[in-house]
């Protein structure tokens, strides 16, 4: 007969147990629960959040021909993202 390298108790200590992946406790992060429970469209996400910014990035980048254009995006849209942060907060005031 053919020798097995798991000793048996190892065997029974397992036998019925779970799968690993089963047993993981630990909780998932936040930006992993919020994404597994959106159930907004990709597009509709993109369209509600970032798209309007780029858009105004993206014309002000046409407009001014920046030499390093990477570098004006990064730029313009760290300094609007507050401008739209207070805009949005402003809107649910009311």
């Amino acid at each position: 007969p053919e020798e097995t390298t798991t000793p048996p108790a190892a065997v029974t200590a397992t036998a019925g147990a779970p799968p690993a992946a089963a047993t993981n406790t630990e909780p998932e992060t936040p930006a992993a629960t919020a994404n597994a429970n959106s159930t907004v469209p990709t597009r509709q996400y993109l369209d509600q959040t970032v798209v309007p910014i780029l858009l105004q990035a993206l014309g002000a980048l046409a407009k001014e021909r920046p030499p390093n254009p990477i570098e004006y995006l990064a730029n313009y849209l760290l300094k609007e993202k507050d401008r739209i942060k207070n805009e949005k907060s402003k809107g649910q005031q009311f």
